[in-house]
């Protein structure tokens, strides 16, 4: 292949960078004439399953929808089901050495989700096998664009060492950021019509505070008033000229009580394509009870640097930016510089105007 490098450069980067790994599944997909992949996890005994990344038809709205309803458990998939008993971490899986086209043909795997990303060949890489649970990079091919040839599976059996390891990297840094899972945003991507495509955990965690009306593949809209006014806003924003909103959305829980602030962005770079994924929508949950919840709410919600955080602070406490300096000991003119970034930051353009949002942003805080 002509850059193997760049390739596993993008494929350890994406350990910590999602787009990166995003980058690397798209190249592999090209590389091998592919026309759509997806990183997908499972845990057969659960029968559950998501898919976590992916490229090309695969990240169509209702196949998502479909596949993560419907075609979880491995009796549904000739494929993985043939190869369930000899699959490992690390293993190379082509499709037509388990399964002849004719054989996956006749299957409702087939008819009701294949026949629908135009895929009849597929080969993966397994991430890892551990008991039950299974993660596998799947990158399909078309009827027309014929099996993968003995030079395609050799190249993925020159990457699935480095897939492994990557993801085992992958895994380990998951594992440690779960660790505080009070610390982590939630995360869900959204259709051109803001209904739930996927999400993570802390997603599905926010979703049971009662916060949300509407779920997976539903329109997604906040319950309490004041949220849904301010979402009405943003979405509007969104689907009109793509803005992003400057200002958090607050998100009240079941009882009237806040649980965090959200934002709306474009998802990147399938936004253009029809039915699929448009937006992603970000909570950062609260922290409660501390005189550091301020803090830690500035630079989770607006992504405020420590000084840049004490700084606004310091000043919802006084009121004045001299003050404010002085209680932190540095000098006016530094504070001034660290309150245009806050400005930039925050969306706001007026002193006064940032302290009444740090009002509101406190309130909820404490």
């Amino acid at each position: 292949m002509a850059d193997m490098d760049a390739l596993l450069l993008d494929l350890y980067a994406g350990v910590r960078d999602p787009h990166r790994l995003r980058t690397f599944i798209a190249g592999l997909t090209q590389e091998l004439g592919c026309h759509t992949a997806a990183l997908t996890r499972r845990d057969s005994s659960l029968r559950t399953g998501s898919a976590v990344e992916a490229v090309g038809s695969a990240v169509d709205a209702e196949n998502i929808i479909r596949y993560e309803s419907e075609f979880v458990g491995a009796s549904d998939n000739i494929w993985y089901e043939r190869a369930a008993s000899t699959m490992r971490t690390g293993a190379v899986l082509v499709g037509d050495e388990l399964a002849t086209p004719q054989e996956v043909r006749r299957t409702r795997y087939y008819a009701d989700f294949l026949r629908h990303i135009d895929t009849q060949h597929s080969a993966g890489l397994c991430g890892v096998m551990e008991g039950s649970r299974v993660s596998i990079l799947t990158l399909c091919r078309s009827a027309p664009a014929g099996a993968f040839e003995s030079s395609q599976i050799a190249l993925l059996r020159k990457v699935a060492p480095h897939w492994e390891n990557a993801y085992a990297l992958l895994s380990r840094f998951e594992e440690l950021e779960s660790s505080d899972r009070s610390s982590l945003p939630a995360l869900v991507a959204l259709d051109e019509r803001f209904r739930w495509m996927s999400g993570n955990n802390s997603a599905f965690l926010l979703a049971k505070t009662g916060a949300w009306r509407g779920g997976p593949g539903q329109e997604l809209e906040p319950v309490n008033p004041v949220s849904k006014a301010a979402w009405q806003v943003a979405t509007r924003g969104l689907a009109r000229q793509g803005a992003v909103a400057a200002m958090p959305i607050p998100i009240y829980g079941k009882s009237g009580a806040p649980v965090g602030f959200a934002s709306l962005r474009p998802y990147g770079r399938f936004a253009e394509g029809q039915n699929l994924p448009h937006y992603v929508l970000t909570v950062h949950t609260i922290s409660y009870g501390t005189t550091s919840g301020l803090l830690k709410g500035l630079r989770a919600v607006f992504g405020l640097t420590p000084s840049e955080a004490a700084l606004a602070a310091a000043l919802y406490e006084s009121g004045d930016l001299t003050e404010a300096a002085g209680s932190l000991k540095i000098s006016v003119p530094s504070a001034r510089t660290r309150l245009q970034a806050i400005f930039q930051k925050t969306g706001v353009r007026r002193q006064i105007d940032l302290v009444r949002m740090l009002e509101t942003l406190s309130a909820s805080l404490h």
